[in-house]
């Protein structure tokens, strides 16, 4: 369920959500800063899942918070 949300915060993010922050937060991520700080946040929260085992989700997953960094 962690990892699907993932995604759900990114969208936030990028609508500037002030919701961002209470879901990076949920996730187990540092919401604190501006949103180059949750993007931050995101990426950690990817990297600690184990890449064996939902490879195809992590790595849209990292797309996306890729996508995301370079919005703006």
């Amino acid at each position: 369920m962690r990892l699907a949300l993932i995604p759900i915060a990114g969208k936030q993010v990028a609508r500037r959500s002030p919701e961002a922050a209470c879901t990076i937060e949920f996730l187990g991520g540092s919401s604190a800063g501006d949103w180059t700080d949750q993007v931050v946040a995101l990426r950690q929260l990817l990297n600690q899942f184990d890449p064996h085992t939902h490879p195809d989700s992590l790595a849209a997953g990292h797309a996306y918070v890729d996508l995301l960094e370079h919005l703006y």
